[in-house]
């Protein structure tokens, strides 16, 4: 069965989506076109590229996440080097080697901008951030002309480092535009789970979302004025505030319960990764099950 996938942010719970999709994989799901917004869009554009569910769930398992808490000199500093990057970055860690990371995920493809990317059906992936200094979203590479972007130089790498910068914690990308500079930050801001995105591109092609269930057991923990920054970029970025979906929406969308897990903890034990990507597989099989499909 062919579809289009939307991967909702959700920084490290993102383990859980991938559950869900190897759910799906199993039952013989592929994938048309992909969006996604922060950690979601590391999933979509992988998924874009031609890597399976199962492909994916072999990266990160596994998978040392302490690695995107990459501090530069500054931010080594003892005792004060967070505060200095907020106030002088504003974000903690650079980001960089996400974009390094997908760099080499997506070159093994043979993908390195979204020109790799526009096939016989069009633009086979879309990826969310966030413009603050212009207050909206992002849709990337829709927004290109709008920023004086050429599709055919501008990496994929860079918009998903752009999508998952979460503030405070990763600094902001900068882009200057007719001379002024632009932030850009976490896709999350300004819209988390865009599962419309692509609703009249093709109605011969069901759109599937993937999102996430906040437990009522969820709620702000900080304990250090770190840990409330960082709850605060949490909050920003995870839509728990957001309008309830339309009925035509929630039939079509996947809820991976996250119970508390902040989006920031990347050292998550490796019992609670396979965990929540148990949760997501799940969650794929009820999905399913209320559709009339066999599991």
């Amino acid at each position: 069965m062919k579809g289009n996938l939307v991967c909702a942010g959700g920084g490290i719970r993102g383990i859980g989506i991938v559950g869900a999709l190897c759910g799906l994989e199993r039952e013989g799901f592929s994938w048309e076109k992909a969006a996604g917004v922060s950690s979601g869009a590391i999933i979509a554009s992988l998924i874009a590229v031609g890597y399976t569910a199962h492909e994916i769930k072999k990266m990160i398992i596994d998978f040392n996440f302490l690695k995107f808490k990459d501090r530069g000199v500054i931010g080594k500093i003892p005792f004060v080097g967070n505060a200095i990057g907020l106030v002088r970055d504003k974000g903690i860690y650079s980001g960089r080697y996400i974009e390094k990371w997908m760099e080499k995920l997506l070159g093994e493809k043979g993908v390195r901008t979204f020109q790799d990317l526009n096939g016989d059906n069009g633009m086979r992936l879309k990826v969310i951030a966030s413009d603050i200094t212009s207050k909206k979203e992002m849709i990337m590479p829709d927004c290109f002309e709008e920023y004086g972007i050429d599709i055919s130089k501008f990496t994929v790498a860079k918009a998903i480092r752009m999508s998952i910068s979460i503030p405070f914690f990763f600094k902001p990308v900068k882009l200057k535009v007719d001379g002024v500079v632009h932030y850009i930050v976490d896709g999350g801001v300004s819209k988390n789970f865009p599962i419309d995105i692509f609703d009249g591109v093709n109605n011969n092609v069901e759109t599937i979302g993937i999102d996430y269930e906040y437990t009522e057991n969820y709620g702000i923990k900080q304990d250090n004025t770190l840990s409330y920054v960082l709850d605060i970029a949490d909050t920003l970025t995870s839509d728990r505030v957001r309008p309830a979906l339309k009925e035509e929406n929630l039939k079509r969308t996947i809820f991976v319960p996250c119970s508390d897990i902040p989006i920031t903890q990347f050292e998550l034990p490796r019992e609670d990764t396979i965990k929540l990507f148990k949760e997501g597989y799940k969650s794929a099989r009820v999905f399913m099950q209320k559709r009339g499909m066999k599991t």
